[in-house]
């Protein structure tokens, strides 16, 4: 990847002076000093207050004169960012990443309990990621993410770890036990967008299992909540249709996502309704149809990740399927290394489904 060489050449070379806060969205990492942490998110002393659902990861600048442990944390981070970045020797990396910040983690000096605390996370993490990629045994990951919630129950990272806890449950289709994680979310002190988003994952559950009666009856209850033409409020209409679908109405649900792309001025609005077409379509069978709708998010209307993500997910499914076998390793290279999918949910789908 880019200056990927240099950057660990620098991490080696020492400490940072100062803490990286890598955020959705922006090229470089926000600097300054991790003052304060919650669920909620950080705050940069004398900046702006980062919320939790923008972070990525957070590079500390540990505060130690033990050379053991700053050079098994830089090494640990750079073995972690190669595992994201490349798509060679994934598996190696991240069992190395592993292994430094558990080094680094065990003799690290007091009073750095927020660098302590992401080295755990980061451990938990790389587990899940070993455990869908390369199809492990997901016991290890799911009591690493369950222990580290019940440590860190006002951890920025605690979103991440609910999240990353109810994908583990959905490999394993245990759509019980990720619907009972994003319930626990939809409580938990964060901020009121992700509660609001675990409402909406708790709605895909019931689809996930067959259920769109329990579907409708959320969605109702969420729509209630949400003001009229909001961003949400038609992502309510989004699940509705998708219920139409899963009822077998598809006709009724692909003249209301046709209705959504004519009318929608948002460009997240009209990846959803070009995603919710495009998944009807292919739903039905209808492969060539669906790859122009999901054509549209993926090169026009890709600002929203997880849509984006969404997009790729169903173009590798068709390219596979159609027996596209250079287009299909394309589209599972680039959801798989590109950080911005990191933890989505489609994300998640391709490194448990593809070979």
């Amino acid at each position: 990847m880019r200056c990927f060489t240099l950057s660990i050449a620098l991490l080696l070379a020492g400490s940072l002076c100062a803490d990286e806060v890598f955020v959705k969205n922006k090229e470089k990492p926000l600097k300054g000093t991790v003052q304060k942490e919650s669920a909620k998110g950080v705050q940069l002393a004398g900046k702006e207050f980062i919320p939790a659902e923008d972070i990525l990861d957070i590079h500390y600048d540990l505060k130690t004169e033990n050379k053991a442990v700053l050079d098994s944390y830089q090494l640990a981070y750079a073995k972690d960012r190669e595992s994201q970045e490349k798509t060679t020797g994934r598996r190696p990396n991240m069992e190395a990443a592993m292994f430094e910040y558990d080094a680094a983690a065990t003799k690290l000096e007091a009073g750095q309990e927020f660098a302590k605390r992401n080295m755990e996370f980061r451990i938990a993490v790389l587990r899940a990621r070993v455990s869908t990629e390369f199809r492990a045994t997901l016991t290890p990951a799911i009591k690493k993410l369950t222990d580290f919630k019940a440590k860190h129950p006002d951890s920025w990272q605690l979103s991440q770890c609910l999240q990353t806890l109810a994908g583990l449950n959905i490999d394993q289709r245990d759509f019980i036990q990720a619907d009972k994680c994003y319930q626990e979310l939809s409580v938990a002190p964060v901020s009121d967008e992700l509660k609001q988003e675990a409402e909406f994952l708790q709605v895909q559950m019931s689809l996930r299992q067959g259920n769109p009666q329990q579907a409708q009856t959320r969605l109702k209850a969420l729509a209630s909540k949400l003001p009229k033409d909001s961003k949400n409020a038609i992502r309510a209409v989004v699940g509705q249709a998708e219920c139409l679908a899963l009822m077998k109405k598809g006709p009724e649900a692909i003249k209301i996502f046709q209705q959504m792309i004519k009318d929608a001025a948002d460009p997240g609005v009209k990846a959803m309704a070009y995603n919710g077409l495009g998944k009807s379509y292919f739903d039905q069978g209808m492969l060539k149809e669906a790859r122009w709708e999901f054509l549209w998010v993926d090169i026009v209307f890709n600002s929203d990740k997880a849509e984006h993500a969404k997009a790729i997910y169903y173009l590798w499914k068709i390219s596979s399927e159609l027996k596209e076998t250079e287009h299909a390793q394309e589209y599972r290279d680039f959801l798989l290394s590109d950080r911005q999918f990191t933890g989505l949910e489609f994300q998640r789908r391709i490194q448990s489904e593809a070979k």
